[in-house]
């Protein structure tokens, strides 16, 4: 994971964070300053990147324990960074997600799995009916994306991407209101 925070302020657990999450296709995420951020920082918000599995990050086998069967993996490490940010780092309460594409499909699944993690959730473009989109032949590269998230044609495949599927897997109701 890597954290990044104004200068100027503690990571004391008093302030929110903006966590991003992606890990797909052994994309590396290269360390880049991004303009856009400033205007979180200077605000005290912290910027959080999980290296989710899936990824490359750490490396093709990195990239291998996050798809396919073991894309479950993906999650639990964008949970996991959450709950460790939480730990003393940023406000637990206040932590938001926020991933596009395949990295939309961590966040819906992430959020359909433990809702009380995140005082909110970005998915944008998110690919959360896995199941479907994976069962439709006919869309441009489905069967190309197969080797990413598997072929719910095949029995076991579709046991294992029904299992995390956000939109076959609704959250549980939260019970706490929190904001900003």
């Amino acid at each position: 994971m890597t954290v990044v925070r104004h200068r100027d302020g503690p990571l004391d657990g008093t302030r929110p964070c903006l966590l991003y999450g992606y890990g797909a296709y052994e994309y590396v995420f290269e360390p880049e300053f991004d303009p856009a951020l400033t205007v979180l920082l200077d605000r005290d918000v912290a910027f959080s990147h999980a290296h989710v599995r899936g990824g490359g990050e750490r490396g093709r086998g990195w990239w291998e324990d996050g798809r396919l069967s073991a894309k479950q993996h993906s999650f639990d490490d964008h949970m996991a960074a959450a709950r460790g940010l939480g730990k003393g780092l940023v406000d637990p309460g206040r932590i938001v997600a926020r991933g596009l594409s395949a990295g939309g499909l961590v966040m819906g699944a992430s959020f359909s799995q433990a809702p009380e993690l995140w005082a909110g959730v970005v998915a944008e473009v998110p690919f959360v009916d896995v199941v479907t989109s994976m069962l439709d032949d006919t869309v441009p590269l489905t069967v190309n994306e197969w080797d990413e998230w598997g072929d719910p044609a095949e029995e076991d495949q579709f046991r294992w991407m029904l299992t995390y599927s956000p939109y076959d897997n609704l959250p549980r109701p939260v019970s706490a209101h929190r904001c900003w």
